[in-house]
């Protein structure tokens, strides 16, 4: 985050490393705010900033040290950038990865220097729980249902030449809870499952099975790839 003057315009920012060598950067927000001057001997007086939050790669930054950048102001300067990572509707692409964010908001990535296809990243899985505070367990008559059939709504919210970011919304059915089960199969009983509290029922133990009623689950997840990298970020 960096203030600058008043006459200064975003597009006049410029960013150098330690060698004077141009950085390239992506502004990601801007905005005013007061701020309180502190002169000795004068009372504190208050002014409105203009502030900047831009982002970069910074490269090379030795281990458990630091690295020193410095901010100039050249008209037009980033104009000169290079293109935005994503080009293509629902893609996220640089030099290592190319990310396709499919229509049920599963990824497909690919690594370029593999060859190597990842699908069906991104998807989620709800399962039934009738466990307690400590331990997971799976309802007796269990219904695990996924995201494959959502249909996600895509929105690309950041597109820079340093990173890009979309959103995906997507919704789920799953059951609203746990309930007792209308009848007990023979066989599981003549297996032993939970025998005991099987027969200790009135007339049927609870929670053993996931209730019909559905209700809707929505579930955003945001999508990042930065230039230079060769990971994806997603944050839900």
């Amino acid at each position: 985050i960096i203030d600058i003057p008043w006459e200064v315009t975003v597009s006049d920012i410029a960013l150098y490393d330690s060698n004077d060598e141009l950085v390239t950067i992506q502004i990601v927000d801007l905005w005013t705010e007061q701020s309180a001057n502190m002169i000795p001997l004068v009372r504190p007086f208050h002014k409105w900033s203009k502030r900047v939050l831009i982002a970069f790669i910074a490269c090379n930054v030795p281990g458990n040290g630091y690295k020193t950048y410095k901010i100039s102001y050249k008209p037009d300067i980033t104009n000169n950038y290079q293109n935005n990572i994503s080009i293509q509707p629902s893609v996220l692409e640089n030099e290592y990865l190319k990310v396709e964010i499919k229509a049920n908001g599963t990824l497909t990535i690919t690594d370029k220097d593999t060859g190597t296809i990842y699908r069906d990243c991104n998807l989620f899985e709800d399962s039934g729980d009738a466990g307690d505070l400590y331990t997971f367990t799976p309802p007796l008559w269990n219904r695990v249902i996924t995201s494959s059939d959502s249909e996600a709504e895509i929105e690309l919210v950041k597109n820079g030449p340093v990173f890009s970011k979309y959103k995906v919304k997507m919704k789920m059915h799953i059951p609203e809870e746990l309930t007792p089960s209308e009848e007990i199969p023979e066989e599981i009983i003549l297996e032993g499952h939970l025998l005991y509290d099987i027969l200790d029922s009135e007339p049927y133990p609870s929670r053993t099975q996931r209730s019909d009623k559905l209700i809707e689950n929505e579930i955003i997840s945001y999508i990042t790839l930065a230039s230079k990298s060769n990971r994806v970020d997603v944050t839900t």
